[in-house]
């Protein structure tokens, strides 16, 4: 019994580390703006942009994972970032991807 907790709590701190690394990976940033413009149906200039806002905020998201405060305020400057780039039908879309695609995405309290 105590062997099995210590590996699941292992598992889970290298899993959560492994999966911290990569969200602001330009690899996974590609990946994942791939799906925002499928999605969403952006044009390639906004695709470029919303790329651009991918790479910028979550650098910085990354960055302020131990700091709540920090990291509620980047999301929300990221928010208005997209708000600013879409449509409103776009940015109601959105908001439901976002949850699917960046569950880490998450204001935290």
């Amino acid at each position: 019994m105590k062997k099995t907790s210590i590996l699941v709590v292992f598992i889970l701190l290298v899993s959560n580390i492994i999966y911290s690394q990569n969200y602001s990976d330009k690899k996974h940033i590609n990946q994942i703006n791939k799906e925002y413009s499928e999605n969403l149906q952006l044009t390639a200039d906004e695709s470029k942009e919303f790329e651009q806002i991918l790479l910028k905020y979550n650098h910085q998201l990354k960055g302020a994972e131990q700091n709540k405060s920090l990291f509620n305020k980047i999301l929300k400057e990221q928010t208005i970032a997209v708000f600013n780039l879409v449509s409103a039908e776009q940015y109601t879309h959105y908001k439901k991807l976002v949850l699917e695609l960046e569950p880490y995405k998450k204001f935290k309290f």
